[in-house]
């Protein structure tokens, strides 16, 4: 997982690209 952090809410986008919160 890279944890990108999106405005709101933190999104973690894991190596297959699905978010997970």
């Amino acid at each position: 997982s890279t944890g990108e952090f999106l405005p709101g809410p933190i999104y973690d986008l894991n190596q297959t690209g699905q978010v997970v919160a």
